[in-house]
């Protein structure tokens, strides 16, 4: 499970609340009082808005990146990565039908393996790749993100052959 914190424009905040399997995922949103630091469910992620199979593949668990502006989700796998803004209720809706990674590959369970940059103009991804056989190695794709739309392009891959698979976060 996965915490996150968004401010919102008129100053409020909402927690969302994030869990993922290798076969479902849900998320909760709940609205935040600053003053007193009461929640109040405000919605239940429809579960079908997070297709976990064609993101993961069955490998590891999905991660979301958020945008910088907070504006927008990435919802990152090993197979696929998904693009979401906020509906009036808070809760995410798809944007698009999704991009397939340039590099698929396998994640172990529980691993964070996606970020965006400060300014929001690159996705990374960290995947564990099993080539060649008999060897375990990562990778790290970048992505160029585009500012206005959200749009991702493939942009280069850095080998960390030497990097042990314990030491998968990032």
């Amino acid at each position: 499970a996965t915490l996150h914190i968004r401010r919102l424009p008129d100053g409020g905040a909402l927690l969302y609340v994030f869990f993922s399997t290798h076969h479902e995922s849900s998320l909760l949103c709940y609205a935040l009082n600053d003053r007193t630091g009461a929640v109040t469910l405000k919605g239940k992620g429809n579960l079908g808005v997070f297709p976990n199979n064609e993101v993961g593949g069955g490998y590891g668990y999905p991660a979301f990146a958020w945008s910088p502006d907070q504006k927008r989700l990435y919802y990152v796998g090993v197979k696929k990565i998904v693009r979401y803004t906020f509906q009036d209720d808070g809760l995410p809706a798809m944007e698009g039908k999704g991009l397939a990674c340039t590099n698929p590959g396998k994640s172990g369970r529980g691993r964070g393996h996606a970020v965006l940059s400060p300014d929001g103009r690159q996705l990374y991804v960290l995947t564990e790749k099993m080539v060649p056989a008999g060897t375990t190695f990562w990778q790290a794709d970048t992505y160029d993100c585009d500012p206005k739309t959200g749009d991702l392009t493939y942009r280069s891959a850095l080998d960390l052959p030497g990097l042990a698979q314990e030491c998968s976060e990032f």
